[in-house]
């Protein structure tokens, strides 16, 4: 790699690497974070804080902070990912753009817009189809043949910025939520590569239309299933209720403590 003075790295083949910093927190967002730390300089890791779990309720780190460790970056674990204090310590990074796969907190005006690229998701549906939680496991239980990923602009509302890359995935009829979580990690990580859009420069903001925001995402998950039980296929509500696939703040009431495997919806 070699550097111009006031430039990036850019290596021989032309690849600009880009000072990212990474929002993520369970097993769905290591294929992204790892893809990151592969192609550029990952500054930071953002992830939630440990959290007990398990029968003995000890505390237990997630999935992103242990790779995170592992890759020697430097981790953040805020309560709450907001506040004069948070940004100036990710405002030290001088991050040139925020990627966020499953990070598990909605993120503010100031925060997504620090790094000078803005900030883009990797949300697992095909949007603007299931917007918000739990697109995994709504896709299997609504009967969809057809899911996949979307990397997507972030902006205030959840799941409304505009798409920068998709790639779609069939679901089989004996897909669980599980098994296509991990299949969607891992799309979402080549998606992440292949989009071209892991860049500082804000160009691709301009002349994308914006996605009208969407109430789904303000469901709560366990209710939404009994309300759908009997509309859809039992088969179906089974492989879709996946517990080890819920985001975390759903596992706690569908029984709680489980390692935190799923995700995929913004933020």
């Amino acid at each position: 790699m070699v550097q111009a003075a006031g430039e990036r790295e850019v290596g021989d083949s032309g690849h600009v690497t880009v000072r990212i910093l990474f929002w993520g927190s369970p097993d769905f967002a290591l294929p992204s974070l790892r893809a990151v730390a592969d192609r550029h300089e990952l500054v930071g890791v953002v992830t939630q804080p440990d959290r007990p779990a398990g029968r003995g309720r000890h505390l237990r780190e997630s999935a992103v902070k242990r790779v995170a460790i592992e890759l020697g970056a430097p981790v953040l674990q805020p309560e709450k990912a907001r506040g004069d204090e948070f940004l100036a310590s990710i405002s030290e990074l001088r991050p040139d753009l925020s990627v966020v796969a499953a990070y598990g907190q909605l993120l503010v005006d100031e925060v997504l817009a620090l790094p000078a690229g803005g900030s883009i998701n990797v949300h697992a549906s095909l949007l603007p189809e299931l917007r918000g939680a739990a697109p995994i496991n709504w896709a299997i239980i609504r009967g969809h043949d057809l899911t996949g990923v979307t990397i997507m602009r972030m902006v205030r509302e959840m799941d409304a910025g505009p798409i920068l890359h998709q790639v779609a995935e069939p679901i089989g009829p004996d897909t669980t939520a599980g098994l296509l979580s991990e299949r969607l990690s891992e799309l979402g990580a080549e998606a992440l590569a292949g989009s071209g859009h892991v860049r500082s420069e804000d160009e691709s903001r301009a002349g994308q239309d914006r996605l009208e925001p969407s109430g789904l995402g303000d469901r709560v998950l366990d209710a939404g299933l009994r309300s759908l039980a009997g509309g859809v296929d039992r088969a179906r509500g089974i492989r879709g209720a996946d517990v080890q696939s819920l985001p975390a703040s759903f596992r706690g009431r569908a029984g709680g403590g489980a390692r935190q495997r799923g995700g995929g919806g913004s933020s």
